[in-house]
């Protein structure tokens, strides 16, 4: 009889573990989610405070933007400087180069500059939208001219590639002040659809050299 009871109580205590420890379980996991962004909008929104949730969004997006132009800035100077050393050894024409992309970094500027004026993007919420569109024509544009214009006019070989594909996709999912994701993907998806064109239509297609065809 002793021996029974002792194993009811064994039972009952593991029972009761196991419903402790799935609850410990559970608790965790709502603490992990309700740190999401979307269950963060939905707190606030419950508790009437969707104005911060909206200033905090703000003041990340303008961190990210400030990191974006850092970058973009140093590595377009120093992507210009390689260029105009390499010139100055070859004598070669590189008119169209410097031009683009010291452009294209005064324009990105002068674009996103309205991001840091909090006033203004609260009262035109759509200042964000516009400014990365441009910036984003344009950094586009200054990076397909250059091979595009080679190829009209120096006819190099191997044909020149769009040297900055992959930093504008990443940027545009990473740092553009865009809230919208359909927006985002419409840009990404823009600017996909525009450097594969190049590539197909440019660099592999007047490629002579077999082994890149085969890609």
């Amino acid at each position: 009889m002793f021996v029974v009871e002792n194993v009811f109580m064994r039972r009952e205590s593991e029972q009761l573990a196991n419903k402790y420890h799935a609850k410990r379980l559970q608790s965790e996991s709502w603490d992990e989610r309700k740190w999401e962004l979307r269950a963060f909008k939905n707190t606030c929104k419950n508790f009437c405070v969707e104005g911060v949730y909206n200033t905090y969004m703000l003041r990340l997006q303008r961190s990210y933007l400030s990191i974006y132009l850092v970058i973009e800035t140093f590595f377009g100077l120093l992507h210009t400087i390689i260029i105009v050393g390499q010139a100055t050894k070859s004598n070669l024409s590189i008119t169209v180069e410097v031009f683009a992309y010291l452009i294209t970094i005064l324009i990105v500027w002068l674009a996103f500059f309205v991001n840091f004026r909090e006033e203004q993007v609260k009262k035109r919420p759509w200042l964000p939208f516009a400014g990365s569109c441009i910036a984003l024509f344009f950094l586009v544009m200054a990076d397909l001219t250059v091979p595009l214009y080679h190829e009209v006019s120096t006819h190099p070989q191997p044909p020149l590639r769009p040297g900055y594909a992959c930093h504008i996709l990443l940027s545009i999912y990473i740092f553009y002040p865009i809230m919208n994701n359909w927006h985002t993907m419409l840009l990404g998806a823009a600017t996909t659809a525009a450097y594969l064109t190049v590539l197909a239509m440019i660099t592999y297609r007047l490629d002579a050299r077999q082994d890149l065809k085969s890609y």
